[in-house]
Order: C-alpha cells, then sequence, then structure tokens
C-alpha cells in the first residue's frame, strides 16, 4: 500500500554548466542531498508529500518522477533486436503502483505549497477575459528615489482599493505567462493541449476522480484507456546499435500493452521519458506541463532572456536585503522580473535604450505588479548604458545580458561597446560592488576586462549552453573606490 511518507527519485533539468546551482537550491528547499546526473540533470529523493515544493524550484525546467533505473541494462553483448524486445517487455516488469499514485497526489496538490504561483499557457489563456492590461507610465530618465517610488505605490494602493477591478479577483503572487507559438520549446513540451477527448489529464489525476488507493488507481487508468493519450521521449548519449527513435518505439509499445492508452505526439496527456547514457538506463514520468523558463514574461522580445537564467544570474551576484540591482540593457525586463520574485526585499531598476524593449520592460512589470496588493520594488528607465542618470556608487549589485551581436548589434561594435558598459558602471557601482555579465563574445568580454582591470576583478567565470551557444557568464567585483 503505498504513502506519502515512501520515498520517490525525482529529476530535474537545470542549465547546462550551472548544475551547481540548482543541487544548491534542492538541497536548500527539501534538505536533502541531490546530486548531478549527467550534463543539465540533478537528482534527489524525496518523499511524496514533498511533491508539491517542486512549483517553488526556481533553477529549474523540468521536473520528473523515476519509475525504474538500471546501471548496467546494455552491459550484455545482446543483439540489436534482442535489445529492443527487452525494452518492450521491462514495461511490465516497472513498479507502476507506486508511481502513478505519486504521480496522482502530485497533480492534485500541485501549486498549493507555492507562495509565488506560476500561470501556465493554458491557465493564462483560460484567465484572458478577466484580466485589464494597464497603461505604461511615463518614463523618467532622472535619477529614482526610493522612498519616493514607494509613497506613490502606496497612493496607487489606495485609489486601486477604491476602484475594484477585475483584477482584484485574481489570487495573489500570480506570474503571469503569454509564450507565443513561434517560441514554443523545439522539443515541443510547451504545446498547448486541446480537447479532444471526454477524458483529460485535469480529470485523470485530480480529486474528480476521488482514488487514493494504487490498485483502484491502475484500474481506473487502464478502464479508461482509450480516453488516455501518452508519447514517449528518449534521450541517449553513447554508442548504440539502436536510434533514440527506435527506443521510444518499442518502450511505448511495451507502455500501450500494459495501460491500453493511445500513442499521441502532440496532445498527450501523460509523457514517459527514458534516458540512456552508454549502459545505463532510466525511465522516469513527467510531471511538470510546461517550461518553467518562460514565466513570468507577457511581452517578449527577440533576445528575451529565460527566467532560470535570469535566477542563476541573481544567486551568483548574492543579492541580499536592501541592495539596490540594476540591469542597465534590461531590455524586456526579464531579469527585474525574476529579481523581484524571487529577491523581492530588493530593489530592482532597469533601463533601455530602445523604445520597444523599454516599453515591453514597463508593461511586463506593471502587469506583474497589478496582480499584487502591494507595490513592487521597481522602476524602468529609458537611457543610455554608456551615460547612466545616476550618481556615483548609489548601486550594490549590476546584473546584465550584453549584447552577443548576433539578433541585436554585431560584434564588430562590441569592442567599443563592452569596455564603455563596463567603465561605466564601475562609475555607479560601490566599492566591492559586483557585476555579473552575460555574453557570447568571450574576445570582446576579455578585452574590455583587460582594460578595466584596475576597476574590476574577475571573480569566476561560468560557462553554459544558451540556445547551442556557449555562453559564459562572468562574475566580477569592483576593487577601485
Amino acid at each position: 500500500m503505498a504513502d506519502t511518507e515512501d520515498i520517490v527519485t525525482v529529476f530535474v533539468s537545470t542549465i547546462p554548466g550551472l548544475e551547481f546551482i540548482c543541487v544548491a537550491e534542492c538541497d536548500e528547499l527539501f534538505e536533502v542531498k541531490s546530486k548531478k546526473e549527467g550534463r543539465g540533470r540533478v537528482s534527489f529523493s524525496v518523499p511524496i508529500k514533498s511533491l508539491p515544493k517542486l512549483s517553488k524550484l526556481k533553477s529549474v525546467h523540468h521536473y520528473w518522477l523515476q519509475v525504474y533505473r538500471s546501471s548496467d541494462f546494455f552491459a550484455a553483448d545482446k543483439p540489436k533486436d534482442a535489445i529492443l524486445e527487452s525494452l518492450e517487455k521491462l514495461i511490465d516488469n516497472l513498479k507502476w503502483r507506486l508511481a502513478v499514485y505519486a504521480l496522482n497526489y502530485f497533480k492534485k496538490t500541485e501549486g498549493k505549497d507555492s507562495n509565488d504561483r506560476v500561470y501556465t499557457v493554458t491557465q493564462a489563456k483560460e484567465n484572458e477575459d478577466n484580466t485589464t492590461d494597464t497603461s505604461s507610465q511615463v518614463l523618467c530618465k532622472e535619477s529614482i528615489s526610493v522612498v519616493d517610488h514607494r509613497k506613490k505605490k502606496v497612493e496607487e494602493d489606495k485609489e486601486s482599493e477604491q476602484k475594484p477591478s477585475k483584477l482584484s479577483q485574481m489570487p495573489d503572487c500570480v506570474n503571469f505567462q503569454e509564450k507565443p507559438p513561434a517560441l514554443l520549446d523545439d522539443d515541443r513540451n510547451g504545446c498547448i493541449k486541446m480537447e479532444t477527448s471526454s477524458l483529460d489529464s485535469e480529470s485523470i489525476f485530480t480529486s474528480k476522480n476521488n482514488i487514493s488507493d494504487p490498485n483502484k488507481l491502475i484500474t481506473f487508468l487502464k478502464k479508461n484507456a482509450a480516453d488516455i493519450k501518452f508519447r514517449v521521449t528518449c534521450n541517449r548519449t553513447g554508442k548504440h546499435d539502436f536510434t533514440s527513435m527506435e527506443a521510444a518505439r518499442y518502450i511505448g509499445s511495451g507502455v500501450k500493452g500494459y495501460f491500453g492508452w493511445n500513442v499521441d505526439l502532440e496532445n498527450y496527456d501523460i509523457e514517459i521519458l527514458a534516458f540512456i547514457d552508454n549502459n545505463e538506463i532510466t525511465i522516469a514520468i513527467k510531471l511538470s506541463q510546461e517550461s518553467k523558463h518562460s514565466r513570468n514574461v507577457k511581452y517578449f522580445g527577440p533576445t528575451t532572456l529565460r527566467a532560470t537564467t535570469s535566477y542563476c544570474m541573481l544567486k551568483l551576484a548574492g543579492v541580499k536585503s536592501g541592495d539596490i540591482v540594476c540591469d542597465p540593457m534590461c531590455g524586456t525586463g526579464s531579469i527585474c522580473l525574476e529579481g523581484i520574485n524571487s529577491f523581492p526585499l530588493a530593489f530592482h531598476l532597469g533601463g533601455e535604450l530602445h523604445a520597444e524593449g523599454c516599453q515591453n520592460a514597463r508593461s511586463n512589470l506593471d502587469y506583474l505588479e497589478s496582480t499584487r496588493k502591494l507595490g513592487l520594488p521597481y522602476d524602468v528607465l529609458s537611457w543610455d548604458a554608456c551615460r547612466l542618470p545616476l550618481r556615483n556608487g548609489i548601486l550594490d549589485v549590476v546584473i546584465c545580458d550584453l549584447p552577443f551581436g548576433k539578433r541585436i548589434g554585431y560584434k564588430g561594435r562590441n569592442f567599443a561597446l563592452y569596455p564603455a558598459v563596463l567603465s561605466e558602471i564601475a562609475r555607479v557601482c560601490r566599492y566591492k560592488g559586483k557585476a555579473v555579465l552575460l555574453t557570447q563574445h568571450k574576445s570582446a568580454m576579455n578585452k574590455a576586462l583587460s582594460s578595466c582591470s584596475k576597476t574590476w576583478k574577475k571573480q569566476g567565470t561560468f560557462f553554459m549552453n544558451m540556445g547551442g551557444l556557449n555562453a559564459g557568464i562572468y562574475v566580477l567585483k569592483k576593487i577601485a573606490h
């Protein structure tokens, strides 16, 4: 008999190259010892009752529930047909009772243990008619005052209480995201599920089924097999006689034979993943519906930074309560948005030269604020990052996604831009303040650091995979007054 105290193993995906940040976050949140499992994956074991906490993780994209794992599954020298047949038969011998029970428990309690609730694309579209867009405020080119900013927000809060709107009926702490179809993940993990059957995942794994016994739940899933759709995805590393598609097809055949579910690669209710690494195989059920990297943002730009990357940069900067954090090239405001959610006791300031980017950043931040009862500690200005309208030494932390010279700008200009930006942020950053800069143009960054060696000291460089590009995060410390 399964119980919420039973231990299950969870896999989470994170940014390749920054797994150590995810490990530290999982260890702190779940009070366990997690470990890196291959490139971009972290695993840990927790009681089933702790699964709802997964929604609190900021550095992860997806999470899966492990069903089976073997370190020497492909060690024996077998012909291709025999290996594929063993993959198909493997499904009958897995511990589905505990896995399905844990999945059902997670779906019932998802979001109930999180203070920072995240709205998915599907939920966003359902609530679209109940929301109104906030008008953009006039952008100021002068230096900001934290006290004046908060006074202004208090006055606006009082006015909003007197004029109730549809937004006041929405739950607190909502991170709304509206993801355009062009920005869906390449692996289609972000696909919006269509209503194509009388029974979907919302009615399978919710309180509607009212089933807590694992055996009865298995029977329920087999009985309603005609209305349940699934797909199998295989990630393979190493040399094998078979392809990833062949492995996925045979595993899918085994699942269909065991449960009777129908295969649907687009509008699936359940996704099963097989991780094959040389002789090792891990089979898991996907818990997350959509990637968490696109949370917060409603208005996208050509180079919108992922929320998971923004969080990792904020963690590398060591943001503390009371810090003034600035993104001098904020674009659509991704770093500010994540900073407000993850570090709400710091003040977050963003600026952008291009009018459209500045407008999108303001709209994203204003929309986030409209879903809260209190004003948020932020502001967005229109400025030139090489001539900031700020007084000397006012900032504690500077975090910036510099232009790579691909979609925005061009590489030749970066050799002049990077030194100018480093010099200017050194002027407005306090002594021993930090700068965390992201770029893929390493030669321009190294040249800029050489020219500013008396002002900035490089504390570390962390290389990561960013959309197929080998980008680097540079952590700097100001060493001159």
